[in-house]
Order: C-alpha cells, then structure tokens, then sequence
C-alpha cells in the first residue's frame, strides 16, 4: 500500500466523525476531482432513492455532502458537474450529467 499514512490517518477519522457504518461496505465507491478532494460514496440499502457521496479535502477535512439519484455510476467528478452512466431497460448506456455544488471555497 503506498498511501501516505498520514493521509490515511486523517481520512479514517474524517470518515468516522461522519458516522460511517461498521459493516462492510460503508464506502462503495472512491473517486478524486480535478482539484485533489475525495469522494466517497456511502453505501445505502437496497431501494434507496439517493446515494450519498461525502467530499474531503486533501487533509481529510469533510468539505460537503452530496447525493446522486440511485441507478446511475458516477465515473467522473469536474468542476460543477458529476458525470454519470445509466443503463435503460433495453440494457443501453447513456451518459448524464449532474450540476453539482460550487465548491470553490473549499478548495486546498
């Protein structure tokens, strides 16, 4: 594992300060943005409407909480946007994108 410890340290108790659930998995899914800060999607169950994604800073500071509409797979986070991927019924993949909050003031 080449993560910097100090990084780790400060993400596990950014992650638990937030209630993260004991089992596994309470985080489904991690991605970076274009300005360094960690998404991390929750895990939820089965049927929820929303999935919740935390965002920290690079220090492991929680900078805001944002949800995406169950159903779709965030593949990438910009700069105001979410890009995401939903497969229809005939099994076809579309493309969407998602305005998300500006988050300049809490850049690193």
């Amino acid at each position: 594992d080449d993560a910097d410890p100090e990084f780790r340290d400060a993400l596990d108790k950014a992650l638990a300060e937030r209630g993260y659930p004991l089992e596994w998995p309470s985080i489904t899914t991690l991605l970076t943005d274009d300005e360094g800060r960690v998404w991390a999607q929750r895990g939820a169950p089965e049927g929820s409407a929303y999935r919740t994604w935390d965002v920290l800073d690079p220090e492991g500071g929680h900078v805001a909480t944002v949800r995406f509409p169950s159903g779709v797979t965030v593949e990438a986070i910009g700069a105001g946007y979410g890009a995401a991927t939903r497969r229809d019924e005939l099994d076809v993949q579309h493309v969407e994108l998602f305005r998300i909050p500006d988050l300049a003031g809490h850049s690193p």
